[in-house]
């Protein structure tokens, strides 16, 4: 529980650098705290 809300500060804290996944192709995630963008709808 803790460790998932530690989690979540540092997401909320990171200036997030995303960069293409590769394991999962078209999926834009932060190379420093792992968060999914989303992706764009349209």
């Amino acid at each position: 529980m803790l460790q998932q809300l530690g989690a979540w500060l540092a997401q909320l804290r990171c200036e997030h650098h995303y960069r293409y996944s590769r394991s999962k192709p078209g999926t834009l995630v932060c190379k420093h705290c792992r968060k999914r963008k989303p992706k764009p709808r349209g």
